[in-house]
């Protein structure tokens, strides 16, 4: 080959070889997604209430549910959430009827990690401004360690976020 030939091969496996390895080593930042609502309860939900003479439309469910997407390549990965129950029943009186969570976590086997937890509650005698309250200074947190061994968390307010439907 001549000099110029061999010049120019180099050039284009130099390339080549940049346009694979270069993407591979840029850290992809996950994503948080955050849904905290207060509904209405199903019809499945009352039924899991015992010991209770009130109507389906005395209760209400505080959901929170928080994910962590893109988050494969992670060293670490944790989601913390406040302990709902613990909120409803320390406002004015013992409120809540039934709880539970969810959790998954696999780090470096799935690209996601998810937190959600609900309590359902008598909302008798709240508006939605009392319901605020319950939650008022109350904050989750989503955070990871980067392979490189960066910390990153977020801060998430529970109360600013709540969507009441």
């Amino acid at each position: 080959m001549s000099d110029k030939k061999t010049r120019h091969f180099l050039f284009l496996l130099i390339l080549a070889t940049l346009a694979i390895v270069v993407p591979g080593c840029v850290t992809k930042y996950p994503t948080v997604t955050v849904q905290v609502k207060v509904t209405n309860i199903t019809p499945d939900e009352i039924a899991e209430i015992k010991n209770t003479d009130a109507a389906a439309d005395d209760f209400k469910k505080l959901y929170v549910m928080i994910r962590i997407d893109e988050s494969k390549r992670m060293k670490e990965r944790h989601i913390t959430v406040p302990n709902l129950v613990y909120q409803v029943d320390h406002y004015d009186r013992i409120r809540s009827a039934s709880a539970g969570s969810f959790e998954q976590n696999n780090v470096g086997q799935e690209d996601f990690a998810v937190s959600e937890h609900y309590v359902i509650f008598d909302a008798r005698g709240l508006d939605e401004r009392a319901i605020r309250e319950m939650v008022q200074g109350s904050f989750a947190h989503a955070g990871w360690t980067t392979p490189d061994g960066k910390k990153s968390e977020d801060k998430i307010s529970i109360e600013n976020l709540l969507l009441i439907e």
